[in-house]
This record gives C-alpha cells, sequence and structure tokens, in this order.
C-alpha cells in the first residue's frame, strides 16, 4: 500500500499536491465539530434522562445561553445539540462534495495529460502496445488512480473523526476504551494483513481481464463484416462470455469481501458495549455514571462504526487499484517529449520547404526484429518533383515513409530539409506535410468535420473545404447529396464508397495547404477505374508542391518525375519507370508480373 502510495505521489505535480493539501484545513474544522457533537452528548443525557441541571457542562451552557426560566434548560441542551449535529452533518456533506469535486476535476486534467503522453510517444511504442490496454488505461486506470487519492483524503478524515470520538472517550473512560481500541486495532491489522495480498491480485486479474475483454470487443466490431460471413458469432461470443465471467468473478469476491469490515466491527462494538457494560456495573456503584459513560460510549460508537467501516473499506480499495496506479506511474515516469502540437497554420510554420530533402546513410530497424527494415539509404527529392517508391511486399517503402513523415527516428544517418535536420524542428516539418494513408480513417462525423479534422468548427474556412473537394474531384459527389458537406458519413466512412474515402483523405491532406505531400498506398486495395480516377486526381496538384507517393502497382507511379526502386530495405535502383525498365532486371520482372496479372484478371 505505501508503494503505491509512493508512485501516486510522483504521478501527481507539486500544484496537484498542494490543492489536496489544503483539503486537510476544512477536515480539521469538521473534527473541531464532531467532538462538539459528542461532547453534548453528556449534558444531554444529564438534563434529560438523569434530570441533573447542575456539573460543569451545564454551568459552561448556561453562561453561553440567555436567562431561562426553570424547567427550560432540557430544551435549550436538546436544541444545542441538535443543531451541532446538524451543523456537522452539513459541513461533512460538503467537505466529502468538494473532495469529490476537486478529484474529479483533477482527473479530468491527467486524462488530457495522460492521452498527450500516449500522443508523444514514438511510434514503435504503438507497434508494441495493444490498443486496447491504452484505452483501459486512459478510461477506467487513471479514474481509479486519481479517485485512490479521494480515497486517501476520505481515510484521514475518517482517521481524524475516530481520533476525536476515541479522544472524548478516553476522557471518561480510559481503561474500557484502550482495551476496545486495542481489539479494533488488532482485528483492522489481522484483517489487513491477510486480505491485502488477495484485493492486489484481485485488482491485477481484473485489470488484465478487462484489457482483454475490450480487446476482443473492439477486434470483433472492427472485422464485423469477416464474423458475419465466416459465421464466427458463436465462437467470438464465448470468448467475450468466458473473459466477462472470471472478470465479474473477481468483482464479486471484491464486492464480498469489502462487507466484512462492517460486520466485524459491528460485532466487535456490540461485544465491547456489553463488555464494558458489565465492567462498569460491576466497579461502579453509581448509577449516574454509568448511564453518563453507556450514552457517550453509544453515541461515538454509532459514530466510530462507519468511520471505521470505510476506513478499512478504503484500505481495501487502495490495495486493490494498485496494479492501475503503478501502469499510470509507469505512464508518467516515461520521459514525456512535450504537449500535442497546436493546430497546423501556414503562418506559424518555421520551416520553409525551398529546396530538397535529403536522406543520407539512413538506416532502421524495427524493436527486437534482427534484421534492418531500411539500411544505408541515400535519395534526394528535389521540391516540386513527384517520386514513386516502389517494390515488392516488406521492400521498406512504408517504414521509408514513416520516417520522412518523422514518425519514426533512424538509428543512423541523416534526414534533411533544405539542409536542416528535420529532428530538430519536427513539429514544423509535420506542419507543412500532408499525409494520404491506406487504410483511411474517418470519424462518424459529417464530410466538413472529416475534412477539416482537428479543426474547431468556429475555425473552419468553408472556402477552403470546396476548394479541397475540387482539387480532390469530389464537388459533383458532394453537391448531389442533400445536407452537401453537413453530410454524416457514419463509422469509418461505411455510407461512402472506398474511392469517395479516399478522396475524403486527399481532401483532408489538402485542407492545410500542405508543401509536400505523401501518398502511403493510397489506392492499393482500389479497383483499376477508381485508382485512375484517383491518380489523375493527384497528378492535377499544383506543382508547387512535392508529392511522394508509396505505391504497390506500378500503373500509380508511371506520370512520376522519378521512381525509387527499394528491395529488401536497400534503394536498387533510381530512374524514370521507362529507364528502369531498359536498366534493371528486377523492376522489369516487377512489371512483367503486375502486366500478366492485369492480363489474368481483364484489366486495363
Amino acid at each position: 500500500m505505501l508503494e503505491s502510495i509512493k508512485q501516486l505521489y510522483f504521478v501527481l505535480d507539486s500544484k496537484t499536491r498542494f490543492h489536496f493539501a489544503i483539503l486537510l484545513l476544512p477536515m480539521l474544522a469538521i473534527t473541531g465539530l464532531e467532538l462538539i457533537s459528542i461532547g453534548l452528548v453528556l449534558p444531554l443525557i444529564q438534563v434529560l434522562v438523569m434530570e441533573n441541571q447542575e456539573g460543569p457542562f451545564i454551568e459552561i451552557i448556561a453562561t453561553i445561553l440567555p436567562t431561562m426560566e426553570p424547567g427550560q434548560l432540557n430544551i435549550w441542551v436538546t436544541v444545542l445539540f441538535v443543531i451541532a449535529f446538524l451543523i456537522k452533518n452539513v459541513f461533512l456533506l460538503l467537505m466529502i462534495f468538494l473532495i469529490n469535486l476537486v478529484v474529479a476535476n483533477k482527473t479530468a486534467t491527467y486524462g488530457q495529460k495522460l492521452f498527450d503522453r500516449y500522443m508523444s510517444l514514438p511510434l514503435e511504442f504503438h507497434f508494441d502496445n495493444n490498443s486496447a490496454a491504452i484505452m483501459v488505461n486512459i478510461r477506467t486506470g487513471l479514474g481509479l488512480t486519481l479517485d485512490t487519492v479521494r480515497v486517501i483524503l476520505m481515510m484521514s478524515l475518517d482517521l481524524m473523526l475516530m481520533l476525536g470520538a476515541f479522544m472524548i472517550l478516553l476522557f471518561t473512560q480510559a481503561t474500557a476504551i484502550i482495551t476496545a481500541a486495542v481489539s479494533l486495532g488488532i482485528i483492522a491489522l489481522v484483517y489487513h494483513r491477510f486480505f491485502s495480498p488477495i484485493f492486489s491480485y484481485w485488482g491485477q486479474m481484473n485489470l488484465e481481464l478487462e484489457r482483454d475483454l475490450v480487446r476482443w470487443i473492439s477486434q470483433t466490431f472492427d472485422s464485423i463484416r469477416d464474423v458475419k460471413i465466416l459465421g464466427a458469432q458463436q465462437y467470438l461470443s464465448s470468448i467475450i462470455f468466458n473473459i466477462g465471467k472470471h472478470k465479474y468473478r473477481y468483482d464479486c469476491f471484491s464486492k464480498t469481501s469489502i462487507q466484512i469490515p462492517r460486520l466485524l466491527i459491528e460485532t466487535t462494538i456490540i461485544v465491547g458495549f456489553f463488555g464494558i457494560f458489565i465492567f462498569l456495573k460491576s466497579t461502579s456503584e453509581n448509577l449516574t455514571d454509568l448511564f453518563y459513560v453507556l450514552g457517550l460510549f453509544g453515541m461515538a460508537s454509532l459514530r466510530l462504526m462507519p468511520s471505521l467501516n470505510r476506513f478499512l473499506t478504503s484500505a481495501a480499495e487502495l490495495r486493490r487499484n494498485a496494479a492501475y496506479i503503478s501502469t499510470i506511474f509507469e505512464m508518467f515516469s516515461r520521459s514525456f517529449e512535450g504537449t500535442i502540437p497546436k493546430i497546423k497554420k501556414p503562418l506559424l510554420n518555421t520551416m520553409i520547404f525551398k529546396k530538397s530533402i535529403k536522406l543520407e546513410n539512413v538506416s532502421y530497424s524495427y524493436p527486437n526484429v534482427k534484421i534492418p527494415a531500411l539500411k544505408n539509404i541515400n535519395v534526394n527529392i528535389e521540391r516540386g518533383q513527384r517520386i514513386g517508391f516502389v517494390g515488392s511486399s516488406g521492400a521498406g517503402k512504408s517504414t521509408l515513409m514513416d520516417l520522412i513523415l518523422g514518425l519514426l527516428s533512424p538509428q543512423s544517418g541523416r534526414l534533411l530539409v533544405d539542409e536542416q535536420n528535420v529532428f530538430d524542428h519536427l513539429a514544423s516539418w509535420q506542419s507543412i506535410l500532408g499525409f494520404v494513408p491506406q487504410e483511411v480513417f474517418l470519424l462518424d462525423d459529417t464530410i466538413r468535420r472529416n475534412i477539416a479534422f482537428g479543426v474547431p468548427d468556429e475555425d473552419i474556412d468553408d472556402d477552403q473545404i470546396i476548394k479541397t473537394l475540387n482539387l480532390a474531384k469530389l464537388e459533383d459527389f458532394v453537391r448531389e447529396l442533400p445536407q452537401n458537406i453537413s453530410t454524416v458519413v457514419g463509422e469509418k466512412g461505411t455510407r461512402l464508397s472506398g474511392g469517395q474515402r479516399q478522396r475524403i483523405a486527399i481532401a483532408r491532406a489538402l485542407y492545410h495547404n500542405p508543401q509536400v505531400l505523401v501518398f502511403d498506398e493510397a489506392t492499393s486495395s482500389l479497383d483499376n477505374v477508381t485508382e485512375q480516377k484517383i491518380s489523375h486526381a493527384i497528378d492535377s496538384i499544383s506543382r508547387e508542391k512535392t508529392i511522394l507517393i508509396v505505391a504497390h502497382r506500378l500503373s500509380t507511379v508511371r506520370f512520376c518525375d522519378k521512381l525509387i526502386f527499394l528491395s529488401r530495405g536497400e534503394v536498387q535502383a533510381i530512374g524514370t519507370y521507362d529507364q528502369l525498365i531498359e536498366n534493371n532486371s528486377n523492376f522489369r520482372q516487377l512489371a512483367l508480373v503486375e502486366g500478366d496479372n492485369q492480363q489474368k484478371f481483364g484489366t486495363p
């Protein structure tokens, strides 16, 4: 438990720790009100039960209250007790609300920080980590981690209230109360020692099973067509059922065991109450003193019981959340590259591409893979050129594009733009890039918001939207839609054809008026007719822009100024399509295979 608290302390910044520490001040005030409400039990018993209007407590109250008629003291003492109790409970409720409010606000803040950290991590991290685990950490793990602060604050409040009640009881009957406190302490220690490792294990299993559950559900709906066609519903349903069954079984264990403290405490306090009654009856000859002590003990017990119950339950929650805290601690322990860059605006760019992009002796290997993905790449790309990157699958084309985009860092060599190292000005470099991937990501939202992806509604330039639709050869299609650019495309763009989705991706890439456009196998999943339309759309883009195209089909890049032919992570040849056909046998073989396939399937 202490390790979890240390990790949580590290995660919170100094400002947040200060905000939480300030909450201890009103807690102390509430503890004072608690002492007053419990302390008023003695005069209340004295005037109501024993009908005795003498004694130190009564004298103090008499000096505070106005002159009273005989017999009115019992009314005033009762009123004071009720007022003190109500004020204490109102302030306690406000204190609990304040704690929950501060924790809720901090959870939102740290949720953004955690999201930013994931976004700042290199692409290799996302290759090695399942997105389901990331979603669980952001949605559930962070919430439970920050909720642990609430748990600790509530434990502190309950500890203060228990100490206050204990001090009053200690003042009235030290021997009996010390005996009861030691008994409760032993029970709490045994419970904590026995159940803490179990709670930690249940929390770890719950975390792992929740990740599995999110992963399988996500995978199922991402491949819904395959699931239905292959009849895999029963198979996937059984997997999700089995994971859910085990996860909710651990939830059941946790929820049941959390009730143990309440039952133990109730039993101990009831037994202790009657034990103290027997002890006092056998040692005291004054029946009045017996009533005082038992009444005070009964009142304090009512206050102690829920506080002690919550204290032990909170300790159990802390141990159960330990796995989540450890995961979030690990994320915040990583080096953080900074905040998410602001929306790209040309006027804010510090890098202006004027001459060339150079790759000098660039090599790259994926983590835990012995064979390099790229080896000693030397390429020079002039501004305004159309460059095609071709080669068989696994040649390193997409890896090379990820390097040019700044998503991967070379292990050796340099990527230069106008003789500046890209990784010294990464945000500026990426702000002048447009990217069209093979698998287009579309929001379940309007065409307008999909094209201006990431731009707040009030900042979207509708004229620029129309302009990019024209460049992407999509204006006729959008014009015929009932809601025009406000038409919702459906989840993952399911209401659009493959070619339409691809052209919306092109419009998105063009929206910020980039200087360099990168197409990574953007037409590989399209039929030849649609591919030709996309190619014409790309070719019609202004020569002011530099275009880099990764293609599996050579027909996509025949119009390029230069082709870079990759094989097994190395540049094998550079030249025009005709030059490579004439001078490179491997490229010629690749072209022949593609030609044979086109003839075989009857495509032009």
